[in-house]
């Protein structure tokens, strides 16, 4: 009884270990020297990235990830990338995205409160107030878009690395 249960376990956990083998993959983390932040990419994952392409030029490129090598990842199936001319990655701060979409869309909405009030009201002219209130909030959402994304050099060997980790 003890043995049988025994060998169940030993099965359970081989079969387990090997399913968590089978499905493990290759994985791309950029991290800053000193802090915790970091960015972790796999097969799958989106990524916005500058690269110095073959001529020297600087290319900016975004796409979903295919493959990750250790030298080089592929980009949308097609666009293959040595990891070693990779410049700056773009890492987004969904956090502050999801506040600007917020405010553009409480501006808009506001804006339409306003008309449909007056419409309601019977007055028959449109407010000033109302677009500039609705303006300032879509302005300041709109103000905030080049802090979007976190900015990773990786040309700066001794604040920024990546690293690919193999399982």
């Amino acid at each position: 009884m003890v043995m049988k249960t025994f060998l169940r376990i030993i099965l359970t956990v081989f079969f387990f270990l090997s399913c968590v083998s089978s499905f493990s993959q290759n994985a791309l983390l950029v991290r800053k020297f000193g802090n915790k932040k970091m960015a972790l990419y796999y097969a799958g994952s989106n990524i916005k990235f500058t690269y110095f392409d073959n001529n020297g030029y600087v290319r900016k490129t975004s796409g979903k990830i295919t493959v990750i090598n250790e030298e080089t990842i592929i980009i949308n199936y097609d666009e293959e990338v040595e990891l070693a001319k990779i410049k700056t990655v773009f890492v987004p701060r969904n956090m502050l995205i999801r506040v600007e979409e917020v405010g553009i869309i409480a501006g808009l909405g506001y804006v339409g409160l306003t008309e449909l009030n007056n419409l309601i009201s019977g007055t028959g002219y449109s407010s000033k107030s109302g677009f500039i209130i609705a303006g300032s909030v879509a302005a300041a959402s709109a103000a905030a878009i080049p802090f979007n994304y976190r900015r990773y050099h990786l040309d700066k060997p001794d604040k920024y690395t990546w690293e690919v980790l193999v399982p």
